[in-house]
């Protein structure tokens, strides 16, 4: 049996974005630059994580964003985060062997898995297109491979800011 090659994402063109940060008492400013600092120095691994969960980079990135709110081209902080974990990874180069470390698979007879993972972004950039493939409301993506910025793209027609 041969094995499938799985091609590396590529780095798409970067997508500029305004965060209004709104500081509730003097001193938070530090706190907030505390954290962008942070994200800066995330290089080893986009799943590096304490106890299992989401990646700190991640949790850091939540707690920014608590503090103000994001301008355009982003619906909502969730399509930011989407966002923002699709590109770490490509810049990062993540590879197989790391979703795996993400995820754990149970045979439950029948041909019937259940598959656990360990954040729901990982779960997402997982599951998209084999979800998608089979329900997607769009003729044009149903039923065929395509890439998740052809994804990206169509949803962002159908629904836009």
């Amino acid at each position: 049996e041969k094995a499938t090659a799985i091609a590396k994402p590529k780095r798409q063109a970067r997508v500029a974005f305004k965060l209004i940060v709104n500081l509730p008492r003097e001193g938070s400013l530090g706190s907030v630059v505390d954290n962008l600092r942070k994200l800066g120095n995330a290089r080893s691994s986009a799943f590096n994580s304490v106890g299992g969960g989401e990646p700190g980079v991640l949790t850091t990135l939540r707690g920014v964003l608590r503090c103000g709110h994001l301008e355009a081209p982003f619906r909502s902080p969730d399509e930011f985060m989407c966002e923002y974990w699709d590109a770490m990874n490509v810049d990062l180069g993540t590879g197989v062997e790391e979703y795996k470390q993400c995820m754990a698979c149970y045979d439950l007879g029948q041909h019937i898995f259940h598959v656990e993972f360990t954040h729901q972004l990982a779960m997402a950039s997982t599951m998209l297109r084999l979800q998608e493939r089979y329900e997607c409301p769009n003729d044009e993506l149903r039923g065929r491979c395509f890439s998740v910025p052809e994804y990206k793209a169509w949803e962002r027609q159908k629904d836009p800011a």
